[in-house]
């Protein structure tokens, strides 16, 4: 399984990300009525806002909760060699 692990430069924090959920779900208002919390209304990495009907990701972390990220930020992990799950083609 491939891993790679994320030095956040705002905090002293590693993080081993281990799988990317690409594209599994879609940021409209239901979305935002089931995941009420502030923090899921930005990608987890580069703290953009979600703009309306964006296609968003899940990254699987290990040790920690799961984090919502934009597909830029996702396809960046994918990049470093993280293995995903593309749910846009299942």
């Amino acid at each position: 399984m491939s891993e790679y692990t994320v030095v956040i430069e705002r905090k002293p924090l590693r993080k081993t990300f281990t799988k990317i959920g690409l594209h599994m779900f879609q940021f409209t208002k239901d979305f935002t009525r089931i995941r009420y919390q502030k923090k899921d209304k930005k990608c987890h990495l580069c703290k953009e806002d979600f703009f309306n009907n964006e296609r968003i990701s899940l990254a699987f972390v290990k040790g920690m909760k799961n984090h919502l990220l934009c597909e830029k930020c996702a396809k960046k992990l994918i990049e470093k060699g993280v293995s995903y799950i593309d749910k846009s083609k299942t």
